[in-house]
C-alpha cells in the first residue's frame, strides 16, 4: 500500500508539471464567473383549515348519590358549620342551619332526595312533607350512612326499629286523640333528650322529631314539636290518647346500654342499669381513670369497677358512697335494664370483667340520653 501511494504522488506531479510547461507561452485566461444558482423557493405557507374542529363532548359529572337505598342505611347530613336551607335547588334561602340544635344536640338531617348536588333533607324550619335543599358542595357538610329506621303504624298503634330494613323490635304507644290526630309522613330524629328535664308527663325520655303539630288541642302549652316520648300514665299505652305525639313505655325507649366500639364498629353490647329519676346519670364526655376491684369498697359494687372522670352532682339523700362516676358490677343483677343505681351505671359482673380486660385507661366514654 505504501509503494502505491508513492507512486501515485509521483504520477500526479509529473502530470502537472507538464501541464504547466505546455500552456507558459500563452496568456492568462480570467477564470469564468461561477454561475449564481438559483435560491431554493421559500416553503409553501401552511393552507389554513376551513373545516370546523371537532370539540369533544363534555361528560356530565355524575355526583356522588346519597338519596338511593343502600344495604349500609339511609344517608344523613351533618352540619359542621352554618349552611343555608333552600326552598328548592339555587332557590330561596329560607333559614340556616346552624351546628347544634335548640335543645343542643349535633344538627344531622336526614336525606330524602337528590338533584345533582342539591339534596333534599328533613328539617324542622319547613312545614310537613316540605323538604329543605343544600348544596352537597357546601364545606360544612359531612355524609355518613345510617342503618337504623323507625316506622310507625296508626292503625296498629305500634312502633317498629328496623336495622337495614329488617325488624329488629316492636313496640306499642298511644297515638293522638280525635281532633289532635297525629301527622302522617316522613320525619327525622332530631334530638334526644330527658324527658323529667321537661315534665314527668314525657316519661324517661324524649325522641324529638322534626315534625309538627297542627292540630293541638285547646289550651296545650307543651309547644308543637312531635316527638316519640315515654310516659307517666302506661295505661294510656295503646289508645289514641296523647295531644299527637306517640308515647311509649320506659323500658321501650330507653335501651339502657353500653356500647364498646372500635372506631365506628360496635364490638360488644352490654345492659345496664342507669340512675333514678331523683339522681339521674350525668351526660357528657368522661374518661376511664381507673380499674378497681369492687370487692374493696363493698359487694354493693359487684366483682369490678371502671372509674370515670366525672361526679354525680344529685346523689340520693344519705348517700355515703362517694360522687364519683363509674360503670361497676352489681350484687343485685335483678336491676340492670332499670333506673335504680345513685347515678353510675350497673352492669353484670361477667360484661364488667370482659370491659375491664378490653377497656384501657384514658379509654373515652360518651353518655347519652
Amino acid at each position: 500500500m505504501l509503494v502505491l501511494a508513492a507512486l501515485a504522488g509521483v504520477f500526479v506531479m509529473s502530470w502537472s508539471a507538464l501541464s504547466a510547461a505546455s500552456v507558459g507561452d500563452q496568456e492568462p485566461q480570467p477564470e469564468p464567473a461561477a454561475l449564481p444558482l438559483p435560491a431554493p423557493p421559500p416553503p409553501a405557507p401552511a393552507a389554513e383549515s376551513t373545516a370546523p374542529q371537532a370539540q369533544k363532548p363534555k361528560r356530565k359529572r355524575r355526583w356522588r348519590s346519597l338519596a338511593s337505598s343502600s344495604p349500609r342505611g339511609h344517608a344523613v347530613a351533618i352540619v359542621r358549620r352554618s349552611v343555608p336551607l333552600r326552598t328548592r335547588p339555587k332557590g330561596r334561602m329560607i333559614a340556616r342551619a346552624r351546628r347544634w340544635t335548640e335543645f343542643g344536640d349535633q344538627r344531622v338531617m336526614s336525606i330524602a332526595q337528590q338533584r345533582g348536588p342539591w339534596l333534599g333533607v328533613v328539617a324542622t324550619e319547613r312545614p310537613n312533607g316540605k323538604l329543605a335543599w343544600i348544596n352537597m358542595k357546601h364545606r360544612g357538610l359531612a355524609f355518613r350512612r345510617r342503618p337504623y329506621s323507625l316506622h310507625a303504624d296508626l292503625s296498629g298503634r305500634w312502633v317498629e326499629l328496623r336495622k337495614r330494613g329488617r325488624r329488629i323490635r316492636r313496640f306499642s304507644v298511644a297515638i293522638g286523640r280525635p281532633g289532635s290526630d297525629t301527622p302522617t309522613g316522613r320525619f327525622a330524629v332530631t334530638d334526644k333528650l330527658h324527658g323529667p328535664t321537661y315534665g314527668s308527663y314525657y316519661g324517661c325520655c324524649i325522641l324529638a322529631l322534626n315534625g309538627h303539630q297542627t292540630n293541638l288541642p285547646p289550651g296545650w302549652t307543651g309547644g308543637n314539636r312531635l316527638a316519640i316520648h315515654g310516659t307517666n300514665a302506661p295505661g294510656t299505652i295503646g289508645a289514641a290518647a296523647s295531644a299527637g305525639c306517640l308515647r311509649a313505655a320506659d323500658a321501650d325507649l330507653s335501651d339502657r346500654r353500653v356500647e364498646l366500639r372500635r372506631g365506628d364498629r360496635v364490638v360488644r353490647t352490654v345492659t345496664v342499669a342507669i340512675g333514678t329519676a331523683g339522681s339521674p346519670t350525668p351526660t357528657g364526655r368522661f374518661s376511664v381513670t381507673d380499674k378497681i376491684p369492687g370487692t374493696r369498697y363493698g359487694s354493693y359494687y359487684g366483682c369490678c369497677i371502671l372509674a370515670l372522670s366525672g361526679t354525680q352532682p344529685n346523689p340520693p339523700p344519705g348517700w355515703t358512697g362517694g360522687n364519683r362516676l363509674a360503670i361497676h358490677g352489681t350484687n343485685a343483677p335483678s336491676t340492670i335494664g332499670t333506673p335504680a343505681s345513685a347515678g353510675c351505671l350497673r352492669a353484670a359482673d361477667a360484661d364488667l370483667r370482659i370491659l375491664m380486660r378490653r377497656v384501657p385507661l384514658g379509654t373515652p366514654v360518651f353518655i347519652r340520653r
